[in-house]
């Protein structure tokens, strides 16, 4: 048996990649980017109660350019996170302050 064998796949068969779901032309500019975050952040949240979750530590992408880049960053920052000094495209926000904001 040659060796790496079981690694090799038919030339039909394509590689696994997750599909991309962009948002809807409809939902663009109704605060579903909002809406995605408060999501996650409510769950992060109602898991916090269980296991040892202090802060939320996400990266923003700077893929896109500055000029979007800094639009993802002034997103961020009107939610709540705040840059680290050390590293601008790094944010964080306590669960403290995730679960004030989900009470008010």
């Amino acid at each position: 048996m040659k060796r790496g064998r079981f690694l090799e796949r038919p030339a039909n068969c394509r590689t696994f990649r997750p599909p991309v779901y962009p948002a809807p032309c409809t939902r663009k500019g109704r605060g579903l980017r909002r809406a995605l975050l408060v999501d996650a952040l409510r769950r992060l949240e109602i898991a916090s109660r269980t296991i040892g979750i202090k802060a939320i530590v996400l990266d923003v992408l700077e893929d896109d350019g500055s000029i979007a880049f800094a639009k993802r960053q002034r997103f961020h920052e009107r939610m709540g996170f705040v840059s680290f000094p050390s590293r601008p495209s790094r944010m964080f926000i306590a669960i403290s302050t995730v679960r004030s904001g989900l009470a008010g």
